[in-house]
């Protein structure tokens, strides 16, 4: 004791000195910077980035460990419980998107300072200068007194971006607690409300839209991924009638298709099954009806139909890179059919592997949710992480480089076309091609576009959303500890607009069939009922 009792003295004596350059000092504000979190005592805080020069005008986290390092015996000692929080928050202080510092509030070091005066006392050591409660702010933007019981429970936000703390540290939410209708446990769910994240909590089923919205929008997905099923298989089936018809550069088309099947089958099932696949009833003895949103791999069937969804929808749109790319080597660099073909193997490869590697990234970090709307599971339902990660980025970059090629690629079959058309040759099958190619690439292009508009909408607007739901959810079930939020009037989704994203999901996959619109298709199918007909006649005779 006598030896732990020394430690402690001289650690704040050394404390005490090196505080005397640092208690007149004032922070740099054009010279601050976030960086990435590396002091090791602080590594295990939930946030990852630390905002530099600190409050003691430390400029690097080296200087800031060294000077942490002297506090070894106070913390292991656990003289307070949250004196390790205490001292990471002000040696290496966390980042704030609005750039300012965020201190610990005067409160959180008081209580500090009262649970450890016992242990100071017995060392006769007086609280270190640089650490003087007085320093702190008490009514400014602070990290509230997280000590008592009120916040006890709630962890720091994980700051895997930059986070906007004059949210986040908002006392009303910090008293917030999710309601006992909500809690899932054993499943690791977390409810995310303005980056304060509530563990083993879920999101109703019933959150953002009414069930009448949500009945409308499993029978308008329903409609529309029928017609993407059966318009695609429709497409598959001319090809294998004549495979000869659809070579390079219009194969890629049929690949396109094939994928449209698989995502209008997950949007069928969902359809078909309702809610039993994106939300999980939890066992509870509430008068209150309890239903969340499924989260991560654990049901099965939520996996399956993620797997899907995604994984096509995303080679779909890599398949419609290489079909821009086929246009562009045909028409711009003049290959022919069979010199395309000979580079199939590996548009097959980057086509079916890259939204593999994707899928699998997302399964082993569990980022897959339900979709009330149409019965499904994808990602980034919620997440708005995984949302700019895994939908919004690759799509944005599939987009930019398939229209590229696409408009160079035709840039060069119009020159082709003035070219061939002042040497007084006939051009109508060139001008056909281009049209086709014209219209397809509309009926390509502006529904993607279209989707990735939606998702940036979600993305931008989804903060709003949640607390205006949470201040709803607290009114109607009147939450003990329930703080008293305002959200702006309008922070309520478009349900249009959600309407309009799914319809464009699905639309490629019932126009893709406008390339087969010719007199070759009606032969096509002609011979093939011909067959059959003369067959069944045979048959009976």
């Amino acid at each position: 004791m006598m030896f732990s009792n020394i430690c402690i003295l001289l650690t704040f004596l050394s404390l005490t000195l090196s505080s005397r350059s640092n208690q007149h000092t004032v922070i740099r504000e054009d010279n601050e910077k976030c960086e990435d979190l590396t002091v090791r005592t602080c590594k295990d805080m939930p946030y990852n980035r630390t905002l530099f020069p600190n409050f003691l005008d430390q400029t690097t986290q080296m200087a800031a460990e060294n000077e942490l390092s002297l506090y070894r015996v106070a913390i292991e000692s656990e003289c307070s419980k949250h004196i390790k929080k205490f001292l990471c928050l002000i040696y290496v202080p966390v980042c704030a998107a609005s750039g300012k510092p965020v201190k610990p509030c005067r409160s959180f070091c008081e209580k500090v300072k009262k649970d450890c005066r016992v242990l100071a006392d017995a060392a006769e050591f007086k609280w270190p200068p640089v650490l003087r409660c007085d320093k702190f702010p008490e009514s400014e933007m602070c990290v509230p007194n997280s000590i008592d019981d009120t916040y006890q429970n709630y962890d720091f936000p994980n700051t895997d971006v930059t986070t906007d703390y004059e949210k986040t540290y908002n006392p009303e939410l910090f008293r917030l607690q999710c309601p006992n209708h909500l809690l899932v446990e054993n499943f690791d769910y977390e409810l995310k409300v303005d980056n304060i994240v509530f563990k083993s909590c879920g999101m109703a089923c019933v959150s953002f839209f009414s069930e009448k919205q949500q009945k409308f929008a499993w029978y308008w997905i329903g409609i529309w991924s029928t017609l993407c099923v059966v318009s695609s298989l429709f497409t598959l089936i001319t090809f294998m009638l004549d495979t000869s018809r659809f070579r390079y550069p219009e194969r890629p088309i049929v690949y396109l298709c094939s994928c449209y099947i698989f995502v209008g089958i997950a949007y069928v099932v969902g359809f078909a099954v309702g809610k039993g696949i994106s939300c999980i009833d939890l066992e509870n003895e509430l008068d209150i009806r309890s239903s969340v949103i499924v989260q991560g791999t654990k049901r099965e069937a939520c996996t399956i139909i993620f797997m899907l969804s995604y994984y096509f929808s995303m080679a779909s749109s890599i398949w419609w890179v290489i079909l821009s790319l086929t246009w562009f080597l045909s028409a711009y660099l003049k290959w022919g059919h069979e010199a395309i073909e000979a580079h199939s193997r590996y548009f097959h490869l980057v086509a079916w592997a890259i939204p593999a590697i994707q899928t699998i990234a997302i399964l082993a970090m569990g980022k897959v949710e339900g979709d009330v709307l149409s019965g499904t599971c994808f990602t980034g339902i919620h997440d708005m992480g995984a949302k700019n990660a895994f939908v919004l980025i690759p799509l944005v970059i599939y987009l930019a480089i398939g229209t590229s090629f696409l408009v160079a690629g035709f840039i060069s079959l119009v020159r082709i076309r003035s070219f061939v058309r002042g040497r007084g040759t006939s051009i109508d099958k060139l001008e056909k091609l281009i049209v086709r190619i014209g219209i397809f690439s509309v009926l390509y292009t502006v529904p993607a576009t279209i989707v990735i508009a939606c998702q940036f909408y979600t993305q931008q607007h989804h903060e709003q959303w949640m607390l205006a739901w949470v201040a709803n959810l607290c009114q109607k079930y009147e939450i003990e500890n329930c703080p008293i939020i305002k959200p702006e009037s309008t922070a309520h989704p478009d349900f249009t607009v959600f309407m309009v994203q799914y319809l464009m999901m699905l639309i490629v996959g019932v126009t893709s069939s406008c390339w087969l619109w010719s007199n070759k298709t009606i032969k096509s199918w002609r011979f093939i009922y011909c067959s059959f007909g003369t067959k069944s006649n045979e048959f009976v005779a």
